[in-house]
């Protein structure tokens, strides 16, 4: 088993939606869990976290999966990705913000 953590700060609410890629490099199907936590406030401990996002997926060999729209309109989430089976460590990913797009301005 591999656990991947990861961070999202969002302290200003810049954006209200993240999405999280994967993609499985190896030949071999890879099972994969995400899970995504919160606390209220940023100077809480991890005993405050609470779990809010909960996905289990396969990823074929060369197959991408985004877990998208992944609500964030906390000051920082926790992330896991989560693998078992044999090629466990053929995966990367990357965790990008759904930034709003703003109309042009009038002039």
């Amino acid at each position: 088993m591999a656990i991947i953590p990861f961070i999202v700060e969002n302290e200003d609410r810049l954006f209200q939606t993240f999405d999280v890629r994967v993609f499985n490099y190896g030949t071999d199907p890879v099972s994969l869990r995400l899970e995504v936590s919160f606390a209220l406030n940023s100077s809480d401990g991890p005993s405050a976290q609470q779990l809010y996002v909960l996905r289990t997926v396969e990823l074929l060999g060369g197959q991408l999966f985004t877990f998208a729209n992944i609500f964030a309109d906390f000051d920082v989430m926790t992330g896991k990705l989560i693998t078992w089976d044999a090629n466990e460590y053929n995966i990367t990913f990357n965790v990008s913000p759904d930034f709003p797009v703003f109309p042009p301005p009038f002039g």
